[in-house]
């Protein structure tokens, strides 16, 4: 395997041990990158009163004056760093649009350990988690989830991998995160992939997509195993250095994870998500960011069985 230069940026090498960002990100919903969306996102009109949605949220969360929200970084094209050092995302973006629907303040830290997500919520360090975190019934005994996102899972290789085929990757070593559904789906995949044969060798880490892919530029793994969604936009970002292998297997949802003492807090958020697909701006984000065909018709709660 040739050696190459990472392709991922010295910023993230250095989020990747830096555990929480020292500054949050206050999504009102002003100037949002969305594009043209109205609401002032102050979390109160014009005349002082709560807005329809923002007068249904928890009580406390109204005397904070915000909702607390959390984001693994850097899971591009979700939520990162741009070249000019702006955070931005496919969640981010919807995340300060529907600040704008509810016209109420959100207010993002951000975190490097996808681990660290659920339990977060679950101690009420944040109210929510929009990371595209994938939406299992396991999950729904510990958290609310509010679908907003198709996804399944794809092998993704250095372009110059002699692979050709998801059987030959039996037996070898296949990277992807822990703390994830993924070395699940990879134990699962080995039994009829690899049936009669060696199965995958699953090296689960913590990290960025930069820890995994210096797993296969060093050789110590073979693939690299991940969301559709995710390993696409690597690949159109970086056509000359990497490639993806075989089919999309285990089709389902990415949702928003809701403390479950805060289901006005989950029923306002699905709300407030439907409008935007009503009103147009929620298909008009995920087409930003080439990932129209994951949208949903109808936002839902729970939504995995």
């Amino acid at each position: 395997m040739r050696s190459r230069t990472s392709i991922f940026s010295a910023r993230h090498r250095t989020a990747a041990v830096a555990g929480m960002a020292a500054a949050a990100v206050l999504l009102t919903g002003c100037g949002s990158s969305a594009g043209d969306s109205g609401g002032s996102g102050g979390g109160s009109s014009a005349s002082g009163e709560l807005s329809e949605l923002a007068a249904k949220l928890p009580k406390d969360i109204l005397d904070r004056g915000y909702i607390q929200d959390l984001k693994q970084t850097p899971a591009a094209p979700f939520e990162f760093d741009d070249d000019k050092g702006k955070f931005t995302g496919i969640d981010v973006d919807l995340t300060a649009r529907l600040s704008e629907v509810i016209d109420f303040p959100i207010k993002t830290d951000q975190i490097t350990d996808f681990a660290q997500l659920i339990p977060s919520v679950q101690t009420k360090r944040a109210d929510m988690v929009w990371s595209a975190a994938l939406d299992k019934v396991e999950r729904q005994q510990v958290v609310t989830i509010v679908d907003y996102f198709k996804t399944g899972s794809i092998f993704m290789l250095l372009k110059d991998s002699k692979v050709k085929a998801v059987t030959e990757l039996c037996g070898k070593t296949v990277a992807t995160n822990e703390g994830t559904n993924y070395p699940a789906q990879l134990d699962a995949l080995s039994k009829t992939v690899c049936a009669g044969k060696d199965p995958f060798k699953v090296l689960a880490l913590a990290g960025t997509a930069e820890v995994l892919q210096q797993q296969v530029e060093s050789g110590r793994a073979e693939v690299i195993y991940g969301g559709s969604d995710f390993n696409a936009y690597q690949v159109q970002q970086h056509p000359d250095d990497l490639k993806l292998l075989g089919d999309i297997y285990s089709p389902g949802q990415y949702g928003i994870l809701v403390n479950k003492d805060y289901q006005a807090l989950a029923d306002v958020v699905q709300e407030g998500l439907q409008m935007m697909v009503d009103d147009g701006s929620y298909q008009k984000i995920l087409d930003k960011w080439g990932q129209g065909t994951a949208a949903l018709a109808k936002i839902t709660i729970n939504g995995t069985k």
